[in-house]
């Protein structure tokens, strides 16, 4: 993401357990929803550590839904990031799903710009571009959850963003199936018509080596997030944590309860928050604090293997044998993280 240059991403068959927040070495967020068991939905969404104070709110619904809401400088703006069900399940599944991807758009505040992205295993056709323009893929063949995504978008007032933009058909395509014959665009980004000249571009980034079967499909909009925010939420940094080991040493201890004891006794009517922030700079300036150190458990071996998965993506496209290799290194990729990870961990 940081490679790209990615301010918020939506990931599709996350498969985390549970739901909760993550908040990685580099400093960036990561918002998750899913089963207990894992299973093989679930959904998060991204956002860097730029744009981290602009997130007001999330809330997960389901293992196939979740809902961030950012403070923007025009208007707020509430993602919806999916994982809709393939054309082969059942209709109750799929109408559970619709019912409750149409209750989280219902449910957002009046006013706010609406994204909507994900995964909607939805092919729509060139000749049903009863939203947006008709920029569409012209091989895929129109499925019936296309109908119903269109339908969604009427009622919602969405465009599809793929739909939009002219470009090659090589950079429409989403999805490649496993023999690598068949392409099709099945991820798609909608935003609210009023806001539709934001958009400035939606496509795919084939370049991006996620070792998926899915390829990075990437929308610029012409909105700026407000960053800089003077409320304090959730996502407000810890301060670092006190050096107690220090402590071992009775000569500092003993200066440190001196210390704390003359300032504590003038004056004797100290609040509990002047008692915290007393107790808090005696300890930064006598004891320090403890820097958290990042753990690099990815071996070198590792990045080699991935260095040379990434090469393979960009010939993977045209080359029968570098498709096979690069799928190849994918497995070794897996196999050697996984394997550092068992060893640092």
């Amino acid at each position: 993401m940081e490679k790209m240059q990615i301010a918020i991403a939506g990931i599709s068959e996350m498969r985390w357990r549970g739901n909760g927040t993550t908040t990685t070495s580099s400093g960036n967020l990561v918002m998750h929803s899913g089963t207990n068991d894992g299973g093989r939905s679930g959904v998060g969404i991204y956002v860097s550590k730029q744009y981290k104070p602009a997130l007001i709110s999330w809330s997960p619904v389901s293992d196939r839904i979740i809902i961030a809401r950012f403070r923007c400088n025009a208007r707020h703006i509430t993602i919806v990031q999916c994982y809709a069900p393939t054309e082969d399940a059942s209709d109750d599944i799929k109408d559970d799903f619709y019912n409750a991807l149409t209750s989280s758009l219902t449910r957002i505040e009046r006013g706010d710009i609406k994204i909507l992205m994900g995964d909607f295993n939805v092919k729509i056709g060139p000749n049903k571009q009863r939203i947006g323009n008709n920029h569409g893929p012209t091989w895929c063949w129109h499925s019936n959850n296309g109908d119903t995504l269109i339908d969604l978008c009427q009622t919602f007032q969405l465009v599809i963003g793929g739909t939009v933009f002219p470009h090659n058909e090589i950079h429409k395509y989403t999805w490649t199936s496993p023999n690598g014959h068949t392409r099709n665009q099945i991820d798609h980004i909608c935003i609210s018509r009023k806001w539709r000249r934001s958009m400035m571009d939606v496509r795919n980034r084939r370049s991006a080596s996620i070792d998926s079967d899915h390829e990075l499909i990437i929308g610029e909009l012409l909105i700026k997030l407000q960053r800089n925010s003077n409320t304090v939420n959730w996502t407000t940094r810890r301060p670092p944590p006190i050096n107690v080991q220090r402590l071992s040493d009775s000569n500092l201890s003993t200066r440190m309860a001196t210390t704390l004891r003359e300032q504590m006794t003038q004056p004797l009517n100290h609040s509990w928050e002047q008692t915290c922030s007393i107790l808090r700079s005696t300890a930064e300036e006598m004891l320090g604090t403890r820097q958290r150190r990042r753990t690099e458990w990815i071996s070198a071996h590792t990045w080699e293997l991935i260095s040379k998965r990434n090469s393979r993506k960009s010939k993977a496209d045209h080359d029968c044998r570098a498709r096979d290799e690069h799928k190849e290194l994918c497995k070794m990729v897996k196999k050697s993280a996984r394997n550092d990870k068992r060893k640092n961990f």
